[in-house]
């Protein structure tokens, strides 16, 4: 009864940067979303999956537009100052004034057409996860192209909900998740917001030069707004190589799942368990990769190793295996 409603469908996350799907394998429903910074996975068994719909307000548009309204305030002052009230001018001038008053004139239109949309309300659709080991909720719009399709796939999962609730005697007791952070992706992010709060400041340094108060900063005091972001990259490096005490072939292995290659992963890996056996790091993420992998056999034997040394440690990732595959034959039948 699942088969025929197999497909992939595009959404968009409500209050959440960046692209997400849903998916109806077998009695299994899959969400994934991915952003700059982050790529996340969620297997949820419809047993434990509710969903609901209603209609709301898109309140980004509220501090979109309150935002833009500030930044073109932001950017009118100094403009203002410049043309009106700096006596004589200086050759880059003409420049300055038309960059911010482009950026003005930018600001002010996305304002606007932010709070213009702003009244509009659209429909929400919400899966819903209740039960352990903990529970979610992820929610995306219903956009005009999306709604046959998705209207398709929910009644699917409620028809679905039902049957596995008469039939199933024995529901599987979890979701799963697989996150893929980018760190370096993140360090960058990081860095930026740093010098966001520095560009203001020297906006209203300047602001306040231009008035005929304090002194007069340097014109290369501006390039410390590109330092945080090459900072937090660079520490992020130094952290990930000459810093850290992890082995070489761990840190190889990582970087290839965190890339998605988990051949690349499992081969780096094996070499790794060959030259240090006892390395329960390099073992812990070796079950994982086998997991994702849907290699379960291989998944267990490596569980096995890890609880010579870590019996508890082994124990919840067998129980979590277990669960794991049960949800991989679900998928397929």
């Amino acid at each position: 009864m699942f088969e025929e409603h197999a497909q992939r469908i595009a959404v968009t996350p409500v209050g959440k940067p960046g692209r997400a799907w849903i998916e109806l394998k077998g009695s299994i429903l899959i969400y994934r979303r991915e952003s700059w910074v982050t790529s996340v996975s969620v297997f949820m068994p419809l047993e434990w999956v509710s969903v609901s719909e209603y209609r709301r307000h898109d309140w980004r548009r509220l501090w979109r537009g309150t935002i833009a309204l500030m930044s073109a305030v932001l950017f009118a002052l100094p403009l203002y100052l410049l043309v009106v009230h700096m006596r004589p001018h200086e050759p880059g001038d003409f420049w300055i004034g038309l960059g911010l008053a482009a950026f003005l004139a930018l600001a002010v239109t996305i304002g606007a057409w932010q709070f213009r949309l702003l009244p509009r309300r659209e429909g929400v659709t919400v899966l819903r996860v209740e039960k352990q080991p903990f529970g979610l909720h992820m929610a995306f719009w219903r956009r005009p192209g999306e709604q046959p399709a998705l209207d398709a796939l929910v009644e699917a999962v409620r028809a679905g909900s039902k049957h596995i609730e008469a039939e199933l005697a024995h529901p599987i007791r979890m979701n799963h998740l697989w996150h893929r952070p980018k760190p370096y992706r993140i360090a960058f992010v990081k860095g930026v917001a740093v010098s966001f709060v520095l560009g203001m400041a020297l906006i209203a340094l300047e602001t306040t030069r231009a008035l005929g108060y304090g002194p007069t900063p340097s014109r290369w005091l501006h390039l410390v707004v590109l330092a945080p972001p090459l900072f937090h990259v660079l520490f992020e490096a130094l952290r990930r190589g000459p810093l850290s005490r992890r082995p070489l072939m761990y840190r190889a292995a990582l970087r290839a799942y965190l890339k998605g290659d988990l051949d690349a992963a499992r081969e780096c890996l094996e070499a790794l368990l060959r030259e240090q056996p006892d390395y329960a790091e390099g073992r812990l993420l070796m079950v994982q990769v086998c997991a994702e992998d849907c290699a379960f056999d291989n998944a267990f034997a490596h569980c096995a190793k890890l609880a010579e040394e870590h019996p508890m440690l082994a124990s919840r990732l067998e129980s979590a295996l277990w669960g794991l595959k049960r949800m991989h034959e679900r998928m397929n039948t």
